[in-house]
């Protein structure tokens, strides 16, 4: 039963999407794009709404299945964590300051703090990816 109502929704999804898309296809005309912005508009809020409504629903579901089945998610729900715990430990290390580049770009102090978080969780993450495939080399020759 839960199979088949996300099957109809992601096909109700997907078929609105696809008839906004093609609407806006058909009605787009590039020498005068004055005329479709009007078109432009109903089609970028139609696949917006599309993609909140598709947000939501994945979103419902996720905190359905983990309320259902909480026994079965407390590893995800660790792994979500300790997700959340790099991130937080990555914007915190980052340094606001703007280099030559975020300068000419004008970036703020909060957004290169952020980049530089984003910059740090990835190298936390690569080399926790490095350690685990060394552990798991070293682990399955010894056994």
């Amino acid at each position: 039963m839960k199979n088949k109502i996300i099957s109809i929704l992601l096909g109700i999804v997907a078929i609105s999407a696809s008839i906004a898309i093609v609407y806006f296809a058909a009605k787009f005309n590039p020498t005068a794009p004055e005329a479709t912005s009007s078109i432009l508009g109903f089609s970028l809020y139609a696949v917006y709404s599309i993609m909140a409504i598709a947000f939501v629903t994945m979103i419902g579901f996720a905190i359905w299945g983990v309320l259902s089945n909480f026994k079965d998610s407390k590893s995800a729900l660790i792994g979500m964590g300790v997700l959340l715990a790099v991130l937080l430990v990555g914007y915190l290390m980052s340094s606001s300051t703007n280099s030559v580049i975020e300068q000419r770009f004008a970036v703020s102090p909060g957004l290169s703090k952020l980049i530089g978080g984003g910059l740090l969780s990835t190298y936390i993450f690569g080399l926790g990816a490095l350690l685990a495939t060394i552990w798991s080399t070293i682990s399955t020759r010894f056994k």
